[in-house]
């Protein structure tokens, strides 16, 4: 690290040898995708060209899930929205100047977010991403939102956003110091998709094919186990039918005074990711008025508004939760792994899609949700649990990770883009 003299500009306080540039003088191109609807060119997954959106966006890079496809002639007759490996995609509404690389050397295109194509001679791809990330850059974007009721940031002003910038040497040492942390949250994101996967398949090997170890040790249903008949089919001898109600106890303790949760972190539907059970993003409580309820560390969490979205998991934390998510936990301990894994099913959350009512924000009503049929025997249920839980275990502690390496990252971000904490580049 080494130390500067700084100069004030435009942009605020920066180190006397960085310059202040705009992005169009440092990048080859910045221009909108296509722009508008094109739903007579989607097609299959199979023959079809990636298309990414505004939602394929999010805070841990771009989502390669929930692509839409549009056909190679669509492809080739929009090269304006062609993307080349590198390029950054910025949303122009929703999230605004929310940044992601696109990082596959794959052929693809986008639909109404702007592409920026760095000058590699002159910028940085990652530099440039974090910049968007920074209060910098973010602060100008949100000035000029304009428009619609979402609210859109059009690409000119992109293209005039100022930008810090040090050496094209720094820059690279700036975004590696900050990518590697990025690396590290990764790594442990997908572990914990492995161990959520692992448990799921588990689940499904036990309760649903009924393959769970006999006496023997070897599947139960594959040996010749003795199958009878219930109201959900055949399931095994000795085992039984259940309402999720019957093992599970509904958190419902409210917070009633603002000064109460106001400084606490808090879960909300927007914080839960879709179809993940591990949540890693927090608000704060002052941003709430009302409808607040404790949250308690280990809570299974469902979200009851647009069912369809998959929002489920388990808190980490202390904290508080808004009335918009579920908030449960098993009667018994032993049970903790069986119930999170019922909730985090997609069976499950197709359940709720179909009981949900209202149709602009349907909604999943506690009855019907904990009136949920399952094919249940406390014995495996425990077996399972001593199998499965120290997975979930290790998962709130790749999130506590996570959580810190995060804070790390958000507090040398400001640093480090405004020249605070500079780089030695040798």
């Amino acid at each position: 690290m080494k130390t500067s003299k700084f100069k004030q500009t435009e942009i605020g306080i920066i180190p006397e040898d960085w310059e202040v540039k705009i992005l169009d003088t440092i990048t080859e191109r910045v221009c909108v995708g296509y722009v508008g609807t094109c739903l007579k060119d989607f097609c299959d997954e199979n023959v079809g060209i990636p298309l990414f959106r505004t939602t394929n966006l999010t805070d841990e890079g771009l989502s390669y899930t929930d692509l839409k496809y549009v056909t190679k002639e669509f492809h080739n007759r929009n090269k304006k929205s062609q993307l080349k490996k590198g390029d950054l995609l910025i949303a122009r509404h929703g999230d605004n100047g929310k940044a992601c690389i696109f990082d596959r050397d794959i052929e693809a295109n986008c639909l109404n977010v702007v592409i920026v194509k760095p000058n590699q001679k002159l910028s940085s791809s990652k530099y440039l991403l974090y910049c968007f990330k920074s209060e910098i850059v973010k602060n100008q974007v949100m000035a000029n939102v304009g428009g619609s009721v979402q609210g859109v940031v059009n690409t000119k002003i992109i293209q005039n956003l100022l930008f810090p910038y040090p050496s094209i040497q720094e820059q690279k040492a700036i975004a590696k110091i900050l990518s590697d942390l990025d690396s590290k949250i990764e790594i442990l994101q997908n572990q914990n998709k492995t161990l959520e996967k692992i448990g799921q398949t588990i689940f499904k090997h036990w309760f649903v094919d009924f393959e769970f170890p006999n006496e023997e040790g070897k599947p139960y249903k594959y040996s010749g186990g003795e199958m009878v008949d219930s109201e959900l089919g055949e399931i095994p001898k000795g085992w039984s039918v259940e309402k999720l109600g019957d093992l599970i106890s509904k958190n419902r303790k409210p917070i009633k005074n603002y000064e109460d949760w106001k400084d606490k972190d808090l879960i909300d539907l927007s914080n839960m990711p879709q179809f993940s059970m591990s949540i890693t993003t927090f608000d704060k409580g002052e941003k709430f008025k009302s409808n607040i309820f404790e949250l308690n560390e280990m809570d299974i969490l469902f979200g009851s508004i647009r069912p369809y979205f998959g929002k489920y998991g388990f808190s980490p934390i202390k904290g508080a939760i808004t009335g918009t998510v579920y908030s449960l936990k098993p009667k018994k301990e032993d049970h903790y792994a069986f119930i999170l894994n019922i909730i985090c099913r997609r069976e499950f959350v197709d359940y709720t899609v179909r009981l949900s009512k209202g149709t602009k924000m349907p909604i999943i009503g506690w009855n019907d949700f904990s009136d949920f049929d399952m094919v249940t025997n406390k014995e495996i249920i425990i077996k399972f649990n001593k199998v499965i839980f120290p997975s979930i275990l290790k998962i709130k502690t790749n999130i506590l990770q996570i959580l810190n390496l995060q804070k790390t990252r958000d507090l040398l971000l400001p640093k480090l883009m405004s020249g605070q904490i500079r780089v030695n580049v040798g």
